[in-house]
């Protein structure tokens, strides 16, 4: 064996190196390569893969990129209203849910249809604007918010964003 193939933390460090040159093309979660490149490291349309990435944590922080960049924001929740009325060109389909409780006190669990796309784009209608959004942010109270709003528009924005 040579030095370059024995030596584990080179081997290591190359790997990841390797890795976050090309992150943009696979699941954060499971490593699956998307059908295209994208601009940023997201998850795959795998319901596993957006559970792990809405309820566990994984991923960017809502709060942080509005404040960061509330152009690119803006951008991407108007493409994806844009692309939830035109069917053909929403994937990957989000698979976010969420529970509530009714007005009878019985939990209910809420997520999107992905016969209907449209539903999507009717919630981030809803969405108030990104100045109010980074208003929202800087008070702590976002989320709230949001869930306020349509229980499922947190979650929905923190998958596209």
């Amino acid at each position: 064996l040579d030095e370059n193939t024995s030596n584990l933390l080179l081997l290591t460090l190359r790997y990841v190196k390797q890795r976050m040159e090309v992150s943009t093309r696979y699941c954060i979660v499971c490593d699956k390569p998307h059908p295209i490149q994208l601009l940023k490291p997201v998850v795959c349309s795998d319901d596993l893969c957006n559970f792990q990435f809405t309820n566990m944590g994984l991923g960017i922080n809502v709060e942080n990129e509005i404040l960061r960049s509330p152009q690119a924001c803006d951008l991407v929740i108007m493409m994806t209203t844009a692309a939830s009325f035109s069917a053909k060109h929403f994937e990957p389909f989000p698979s976010v849910e969420t529970s509530v409780t009714n007005a009878q006190g019985k939990v209910v669990k809420m997520s999107f249809d992905r016969s209907k796309p449209r539903e999507v784009g009717e919630i981030l209608q809803k969405c108030p604007s990104i100045h109010k959004m980074t208003d929202f942010t800087k008070k702590g109270i976002l989320r709230e918010e949001l869930e306020n709003i349509h229980p499922l528009l947190y979650k929905l924005l923190r998958w596209i964003i």
